[in-house]
């Protein structure tokens, strides 16, 4: 079985080149000392974009689930009452009920299932399922961050090479 590697986004960083105009001149011209960095400089780009739906994903994800315990907590409040709601049954299709008194809620958890949990149950795990989503938004921010800084430095890097290049060329 083949082995998954995890490439971390803050593993991919800008090459230090001391003297370009060396490196200009060991590559064999602008061309090829472009050539030589632009893997990296794509990299960087894939995953800046990866980082950010991701991240954009993660905050929906976010919003969906405190909508869903705001949802609980009202369903909670109505223990004594008769509550009439929709329920959804598959994806976008709902059928009306009523619930008698509601002791209980039931929850989609991922890859078609539903569990059932006590109102401080369901609460809890809302709850943690928040703190940790947002503990991954946060990372994907730093991500995001080192990667935009990365993308500055490989540009400049890349600014340096021309005018080596073009300073090579007057000589």
């Amino acid at each position: 079985m083949a082995k998954v590697v995890e490439i971390a986004p803050t593993s991919i960083c800008c090459p230090v080149i001391p003297d370009v105009k060396k490196y200009v001149q060991e590559k064999g011209g602008i061309e090829q000392a472009i050539r030589s960095i632009e893997d990296t400089y794509k990299n960087l780009k894939f995953f800046l974009d990866f980082v950010s739906q991701r991240k954009t994903t993660l905050i929906e994800k976010v919003d969906e689930t405190k909508s869903t315990l705001k949802y609980v907590i009202l369903l909670e409040e109505k223990t004594n009452d008769q509550v009439k709601t929709k329920f959804e049954i598959s994806n976008g299709l709902y059928l009306p009920v009523t619930i008698n008194k509601p002791k209980t809620v039931n929850l989609w958890i991922g890859a078609n299932v539903m569990m059932e949990y006590s109102f401080d149950e369901a609460k809890k795990m809302l709850n943690e399922n928040i703190t940790t989503t947002q503990g991954h938004i946060e990372k994907l921010e730093n991500d995001r961050k080192h990667l935009t800084t990365e993308i500055s430095k490989m540009e400049d890097l890349i600014k340096q090479i021309v005018d080596a290049s073009i300073a090579l060329q007057k000589k």
